[in-house]
């Protein structure tokens, strides 16, 4: 009996050592990136993510927690901006800020900094660019973030760009469904 129990740590053991070598191989950094063309034009657009309270109109985590506390900082538009969410265990907790803008007569690119804090610590970069497109505007939303151990552990499992991917592209077809709120029809 003895023998079988040693020989199950055994097996274990291994496999907790291939896991983490396989996990320990995976690439530093995580990326995850959507784009979705608009129809409606920048101006409709550039508010909904420029402007960080209009962020709950169009958030795909917002139907997780709609009781989330929200809290904004001194200011809520451009560079130093900022807002912290507190919610149930689906949206954690967490803040992010503006960290630039560049605005250019064809494109406005904004970058973010978000510090998740709950359910699990981690940073990210988060960079929106609202380009003028043929019939509207193509909004591409990306996210760039270091991956810890555990975080690459937790991805031999679960496909964060297809889960992180789908959450972008509901936010996308929620910022072009409120933009076409506010611009008169064609």
């Amino acid at each position: 009996m003895k023998k079988v129990a040693l020989s199950v740590v055994a097996v274990v053991l291994v496999a907790v050592l291939v896991l983490v070598g396989v996990a320990s191989s995976r690439p530093d950094a995580f990326e995850c990136s959507r784009t979705r063309d608009m129809r409606v034009p920048r101006s409709a657009v550039e508010p909904l993510v420029g402007e960080l309270r209009n962020w709950t109109r169009w958030s795909p985590w917002q139907d997780l927690d709609p009781n989330q506390r929200v809290t904004y900082g001194p200011t809520t538009s451009g560079p130093g901006a900022s807002y912290a969410w507190d919610g149930n265990e689906a949206v954690g907790r967490g803040s992010m800020h503006i960290t630039g803008v560049d605005a250019l007569p064809d494109r406005s690119v904004y970058d973010f900094d978000l510090h998740f804090l709950e359910p699990f610590e981690s940073r990210a970069d988060v960079r929106m660019q609202i380009v003028d497109a043929r019939d509207g505007t193509r909004v591409t939303w990306t996210m760039r973030s270091t991956q810890s151990l555990p975080e690459k552990v937790f991805g031999l499992f679960v496909d964060m760009d297809d889960m992180l991917g789908r959450d972008f592209d509901k936010g996308l077809e929620r910022i072009e469904a409120r933009a076409a709120e506010v611009t008169p029809a064609r």
